[in-house]
């Protein structure tokens, strides 16, 4: 048989040329991505480990979250006794709900769930996952993603981001936002024994 020693544009056609500048484009994209993915980690470990202000630190890391990824929304619910309660989130829309808006623990819910579990879970299309809560008619989420904020072995509260897109968020972006939300709880907790 022929054996291939390399590339030899001779041979190459164009359509086998074709596919390899997808390719390289495709890897270039991965890599910018890997390189905005690991910028967010080092930002927040920069920031949150300087801010002591408990609201301040929920407040700038769902800010920073959502506006390195283009997500739609991202909030942050603690759990406070038996419920999840809405502390913080980027969209400015939502500022009439932190406090407010609540949802009993293992409730029906997406966030509730992850509270009750400590499992993160991904909703590819929110219309078909069972756990899903519809709520305000003004919310476009189509997608979403919520991992669990555990400190010391105990689900404290609940890091969630959502998409306009089906299908937005990837097995990477799960691994991302539980290393977020694992900084999250270490600066939460050097505020609170700060205070």
């Amino acid at each position: 048989g022929t054996r291939r020693q390399g590339f030899n544009p001779l041979r190459e056609t164009a359509a086998a040329l074709a596919t390899r500048v997808d390719e390289l484009e495709r890897a270039r994209e991965a890599m910018r991505e890997r390189a905005r993915r690991l910028e967010l980690l080092a930002r927040l470990g920069r920031e949150t480990t300087s801010i002591l202000d408990p609201e301040e630190l929920m407040r700038r890391t769902v800010r920073l979250v959502g506006d390195t990824f283009a997500f739609y929304n991202v909030s942050l619910l603690l759990v406070e006794g038996g419920e999840i309660v809405l502390r913080a989130a980027s969209r400015d829309e939502q500022s009439d709900l932190l406090g407010t808006f609540r949802l009993a623990v293992g409730s029906r819910g997406i966030t509730a769930w992850v509270a009750a579990t400590g499992t993160p879970r991904l909703a590819g299309d929110v219309a078909r996952d069972p756990q899903y809560l519809a709520g305000d008619p003004r919310v476009l989420t189509k997608s979403e993603l919520a991992v669990p904020v555990v400190l010391a072995g105990r689900v404290v509260g609940v890091l969630d981001a959502q998409s306009i897109a089906v299908d937005a968020f990837s097995e990477v972006d799960v691994f991302t936002l539980q290393t977020v939300a694992d900084q999250l709880a270490v600066a939460m907790e050097n505020a609170r024994l700060y205070a």
